[in-house]
């Protein structure tokens, strides 16, 4: 007997169904296919740039550089602490460098303000605050010492400070305190400042002095009396003993006033 088996009813390749394996999944042949076949037939725009924009830590860096350059001080004498910039700033990306410059009034010590300043095509400028620390040996007291105490080797050492933290001008050398009283008492460590210290009496009224007259290659010394006190450089009346005759001298040394023939 024959059978007659049902006419072979096949799709059309066109419409055929991609491969498939046992589980029913694509093969890797066919889903590489597919993926050729979709990029051919399928334009992607590229997508859109992002704004470009300011790199503010770089900002915080160049003030930074732009300080220390200015300081002009050995490596490791200056401390800079640049201000944090507000994170929601928006600064167009320069494309021409950055112009810095100390904003007016500011210093290199202490609290300050940095211009920074962009000229590109699209221009922008802030101000950046710092605190700059400006370190440098200064004189300090070694032990407690009295009101009135003349300054000895011994009573001073030197030790680094912050410059902007002073309130007086220290003195860095035994030499800027010569012949200088202390005008308060300092304890040990204090910082020694020219407002601490005064110019000692090198001549009290009543003392007898040397008068010396000088001029001309030519020098003559005479006894007098001091008609004043007087620090070094300070112009006091003097009376000479000789001829009873009071002139003005400048105090030069301890006992010791000088006038010009």
């Amino acid at each position: 007997m024959t059978v007659l088996m049902p006419q072979d009813r096949r799709v059309p390749s066109r419409f055929a169904r991609p491969a498939r394996d046992r589980a029913g999944f694509l093969t890797p042949r066919r889903v590489m296919a597919l993926i050729l076949a979709l990029s051919l037939g399928v334009c992607v725009p590229p997508p859109a740039l992002a704004e470009s924009h300011q790199d503010l830590e770089a900002v915080r860096r160049e003030v930074n550089d732009f300080i220390l350059k200015r300081a002009s001080r050995p490596e490791g004498a200056v401390a800079v602490e640049v201000g944090t910039l507000d994170p929601r700033l928006r600064l167009a990306a320069c494309e021409n460098r950055l112009a810095l410059a100390l904003a007016p009034g500011s210093r290199l010590t202490g609290n300050t303000l940095v211009s920074v300043r962009c000229n590109g095509n699209r221009p922008w400028s802030l101000y950046v605050s710092a605190r700059v620390k400006v370190y440098e040996q200064v004189l300090v007291a070694t032990r407690a010492l009295p009101r009135g105490a003349a300054l000895k080797q011994t009573d001073v050492r030197p030790e680094k400070h912050d410059l902007a933290s002073l309130t007086d001008t220290p003195l860095t050398n035994l030499d800027q305190a010569g012949g200088k009283l202390t005008t308060q008492a300092l304890a040990p460590g204090d910082i020694i400042g020219y407002r601490s210290l005064k110019a000692a009496r090198l001549v009290r009224r009543g003392d007898k002095v040397t008068i010396l007259a000088s001029g001309n290659g030519l020098e003559v010394r005479a006894s007098g009396e001091a008609l004043a006190d007087g620090i070094e450089g300070e112009s006091i009346g003097v009376r000479n003993t000789a001829t009873n005759k009071a002139i003005q001298a400048v105090v030069t040394a301890a006992g010791v006033v000088q006038v010009r023939l």
